[in-house]
């Protein structure tokens, strides 16, 4: 697909200036069951990095969509940065989750990120 994009651009006389990749909103599934998902920064990670982080975590056995299809095993956890900069606001700097379809949600905080 790439190689498609630099060649209709370089055709059309276009100026490409190469991006790289941002693999901190990579997200990455193990197909178990249930499934493990996340994406971003681990919290050892944001610490060697000097990020102050403000943690959230959220069991499923608490969200009734999770309830109502009969499987509450599971949580979510998310990192956010608690910077003093952030004014409480702190953008997301990670997530994680076990549970059924962890792999379809995790992909909407990776887009969220």
């Amino acid at each position: 697909m790439v190689g498609v994009l630099v060649v209709g651009a370089w055709l059309h006389g276009l100026d490409l200036k190469l991006q790289s990749n941002n693999f901190a909103t990579t997200k990455t599934s193990a197909y178990t069951d249930p499934e493990v998902a996340w994406v971003g920064l681990t919290e050892d990670e944001a610490k060697a990095k000097g990020i102050k982080v403000k943690k959230g975590l959220f069991p499923w056995s608490a969200s009734g969509c999770a309830i109502a299809n009969g499987r509450d095993e599971g949580m979510t956890k998310m990192l956010f940065d608690d910077s003093s900069e952030a004014h409480g606001h702190g953008k997301i700097l990670s997530a994680g989750m076990v549970g059924t379809h962890a792999d379809d949600m995790i992909g909407k905080i990776a887009l969220a990120m």
